[in-house]
């Protein structure tokens, strides 16, 4: 028998009056269970206990605890809050009925009928009544009614805010601020285990996925509520176990509605210098409803900062928008910054050098390609957020990936939205978005190592030979889970679609990896095919060497042939700018033939003993 559960959830500001040692438990404890059970509510004396199934915090007209309770499918919540219109009606999807698990939360009450303690919550994941095993980690939120669809301040409807004439963009949903927060019980379930039970703040997250039925959320740990961060190391690999803040991003935030774009790219970014989110795949439970799949993944504010580099998060500016958006901080240093820019010429060695104090240049590269290679329509002139601490320079996050990897736009486009000059352009690209790779591109230094960084970071990072396998586990890991996502909320539109959907992804991948260092050699007024090759000396009397001399950089294969045909030595080389001098083996004395990878010239050169 597992321990007393503890008490959990925070006062609200209703209910600051409620005496905190009155206790209140639920035996057994939430968690995963093979088979139902009977739950048994322990509290202090002289006291009525009221509780309810459908999530709502039990107030003193739900049902009195009288004895030990019978868990069953009697016990689901019949609030079927699935069946609440909580979008436009061009977003809305119905379904017939969803998956269920258990929500028991209850409170004890005096004469009175005032509440006099704080609420208990216990989730029940039962796999015989659910008539299958999630095998994805279970997030439960329970959220009071009165929160969520309240028509004036209820933040999971379109409610007092909603206006015809804006439909993607306006409702309570999509109000902002902490006076649109609200309480949740938070619970993360990972190997039948509950890892995380506490109240939190929760508010609606994102965009233009608040107007879906699947929304997002951001969870808010603080210390008012109860404890002030979310404790326990959620990504595994990530060393970090300690969280202010955890988004929960919607499947349907997909715009293929495969679902895992965001996540395949933030694979990418994290093998570069970009500052990249953790994020993992879980099933979401909202008042024991099945909410469908959802990403857990970090916030790219101050805190992560904080939990990254360790600057305190009250110091650090967080700009978005390149900087027309101030989020935490100053935008005073960067104003100032990009003010100067406007007129700098970094072809100039002084003005290159200066720039290079202000703003982590690979780290800008880095996030500029990644974006062109994965094709992110949805930027540069949005989702962008960048950061400093006490003069540092700048560096960005790499954050929504959900309109990448599929082939919206010719390759000649997306690189205009990497150089963007043309002032009637406001989105995706606009000039004040590309003003700083644009200045950049000036000096031919910059333009070179551009190119050699991005096809070394495509050939050992993010290339398809790297991502393709990450995309296969990922397939694997959620394909059970996948049609119940498509049941819930017609996203994917069927199992058969989505598994298309990830083939073309890894075929999108494939062909970015083959084609994009041409196109974006091309693009900045470089050809990473003049290339000058000789082998000196030759004949040789025991080693010689390749000379190799390109404008581009990059990597390549060297393979060595004997006049019967056989490799006798075969090589990867990091080339950089200019000419490399690459020693050959020594061999024995015969006739032999090179080739290169990036060229089908076969080169002979003969050793003579």
């Amino acid at each position: 028998m597992r321990k007393l559960l503890a008490i959990l959830i925070a006062l609200s500001p209703i209910t600051c009056s409620i005496v905190a040692s009155q206790n209140i438990g639920i035996l057994p404890a939430s968690g995963v269970y093979k088979n139902t059970f009977n739950v048994s509510i322990n509290a202090s004396e002289g006291y009525t206990v009221h509780y309810t199934f459908n999530g709502n915090i039990p107030t003193a007209n739900d049902a009195v605890y009288n004895g030990p309770i019978a868990l069953s499918d009697d016990c689901f919540s019949h609030s079927n809050i699935f069946h609440i219109q909580n979008c436009p009606d061009v977003n809305w999807y119905d379904c017939d009925d969803v998956d269920h698990i258990i929500v028991l939360r209850a409170a004890l009450f005096d004469n009175n009928g005032v509440r006099q303690s704080q609420t208990a919550t216990s989730v029940y994941v039962i796999n015989r009544l659910l008539d299958r095993k999630i095998e994805l980690p279970i997030v439960s939120l329970c959220i009071d009614s009165t929160d969520l669809f309240d028509f004036d301040s209820g933040i999971f409807i379109p409610g007092r805010f909603y206006d015809n004439n804006n439909v993607y963009h306006s409702g309570n949903y999509c109000q902002k601020g902490r006076e649109w927060e609200r309480l949740t019980d938070f619970k993360y379930i990972e190997n039948n285990d509950v890892k995380i039970s506490q109240t939190c703040g929760i508010r609606i997250h994102g965009n233009r996925t608040r107007s879906y039925v699947q929304k997002g959320f951001t969870l808010y740990a603080r210390e008012e509520y109860g404890k002030k961060n979310f404790k326990h190391n959620f990504f595994g690999d990530n060393n970090i176990s300690k969280f202010k803040r955890l988004v929960l991003r919607p499947w349907m935030a997909s715009w293929t509605g495969a679902g895992i774009e965001d996540w395949t790219c933030q694979q990418m970014a994290s093998t570069l210098l970009c500052d990249h989110l953790a994020t993992r795949p879980v099933v979401l439970f909202l008042n024991g409803e099945y909410w469908g799949i959802y990403f857990l993944e970090e916030k790219p504010d101050e805190h992560y900062v904080e939990d990254h580099y360790g600057y305190d998060d009250e110091s650090v500016n967080i700009l978005a928008d390149w900087g027309r958006e101030v989020e935490n901080g100053s935008a005073n240093e960067w104003n100032a910054l990009y003010a100067w820019l406007e007129n700098a010429d970094l072809s100039r060695e002084d003005d290159y050098n200066y720039f290079a104090t202000q703003v982590d240049i690979d780290a800008l590269l880095d996030y500029m390609l990644l974006q062109v290679f994965i094709t992110n329509v949805d930027w540069p002139a949005n989702n962008v957020r960048q950061w400093s601490f006490g003069g540092s320079p700048w560096r960005w996050f790499f954050f929504d990936g959900d309109a990448a990897l599929v082939n919206w736009r010719e390759n000649q486009e997306i690189l205009n939205y990497l150089t963007c000059d043309d002032p009637a352009q406001t989105y995706p690209s606009a000039p004040y978005a590309t003003l700083l790779f644009r200045r950049l591109l000036a000096n031919e230094n910059f333009r070179k190592y551009s190119i050699d960084r991005f096809y070394k970071n495509i050939y050992y990072r993010i290339g398809d030979i790297h991502i393709n396998p990450l995309v296969d586990d990922m397939g694997d890991l959620l394909s059970n889970e996948v049609k119940y996502q498509s049941q819930r909320f017609g996203s994917p539109v069927s199992v058969s679609k989505w598994k298309y959907n990830i083939k073309e992804i890894k075929k999108y991948i494939a062909s970015r990896s083959k084609t994009m260092i041409e196109d974006y050699a091309k693009h900045i007024g470089l050809d990473p095919n003049n290339i000058e090759t000789f082998i000196f000396p030759n004949p040789s009397h025991g080693t010689t060497t390749l000379h190799y001399k390109t404008d581009c950089g990059g990597v390549i294969d060297i393979s060595i042939y004997s006049s019967h045909g056989s490799i006798v030595w075969r090589q990867t080389i990091d080339l950089n700018t200019g000419t490399n001098s690459i020693t050959l083996p020594s061999l024995p004395q015969g006739i032999y033939y090179l080739r290169t990878s990036d060229s089908s010239k076969v080169q002979k050169f003969v050793i003579i003993k």
